[in-house]
C-alpha cells in the first residue's frame, strides 16, 4: 500500500500533474494549521496527556502500559511547533484558498 502510494506520487510529480501539486500544497497547509494548532492548544493537550499517562500505567495491560513511552516523537514534534514561526506564506495561502474554493464548488 505505501510503497504504490509513493510511486503513484512519484509517477504523478514526474508528469507534472497539476492534482499532484495541488495536493502537496494542501500538505504544506496542514502541517502549517497542525503547528498553529499545537502553539495553541499544547499546554491543556500536555495536561491530557499525563493524565492518560498515568491512567494507562494503571492498566493491567501490557499494551496499554507500554503506549506511555511511545509519545516521545509527538512531543518532539510539539517543542519543534513552539519554537517556531507559525505563518504560513502569502504564496501557499492563495493557492491553499484557490483550491479550497474550486473544491467548494466541485461539491
Amino acid at each position: 500500500e505505501k510503497a504504490y502510494r509513493l510511486a503513484l506520487y512519484q509517477v504523478a510529480k514526474e508528469n507534472n500533474d497539476k492534482n499532484y501539486e495541488k495536493l502537496v500544497t494542501l500538505w504544506k497547509a496542514e502541517k502549517i494549521l497542525e503547528q498553529k494548532i499545537e502553539r495553541r492548544w499544547h499546554i491543556k493537550a500536555q495536561a491530557r496527556m499525563k493524565e492518560m499517562i498515568k491512567q494507562s500505567s494503571q492498566s493491567k495491560s501490557p499494551t496499554v502500559k507500554k503506549s506511555g513511552d511511545i509519545l516521545t516523537k509527538s512531543q518532539k514534534k510539539t517543542q519543534r511547533a513552539l519554537n517556531g514561526s507559525v505563518k504560513m506564506d502569502s504564496k501557499t495561502t492563495a493557492k491553499t484558498n484557490a483550491i479550497l474554493n474550486k473544491l467548494r464548488v466541485a461539491t
